[in-house]
């Protein structure tokens, strides 16, 4: 079953919010890697809740694309 087939708005909404989650959570990786910080705890405290803002915009992308497709399937035009 494919959800996204119906509209290319969701679809390029879909693709471009995935796309900024998948490359802010890249950057910060790289950040905690390049910190040259070696103690876990730090790392944890540090870096962990940047990557929570990353998860959380994939959630709302993939909801958000979800609600774009809903609304345009139920909506009929004239």
């Amino acid at each position: 079953m494919n959800l996204f087939s119906k509209n290319r708005f969701s679809l390029l909404f879909l693709t471009y919010g995935i796309f900024a989650s998948l490359c802010h959570a890249t950057g910060v990786l790289l950040g905690a890697h390049l910190s040259g910080i070696e103690c876990g705890g730090v790392l944890f405290h540090r870096y962990f809740p940047m990557l929570e803002y990353s998860l959380m915009s994939f959630v709302l992308t993939l909801s958000g694309a979800l609600l774009i497709e809903y609304v345009i399937s139920t909506t009929k035009e004239p």
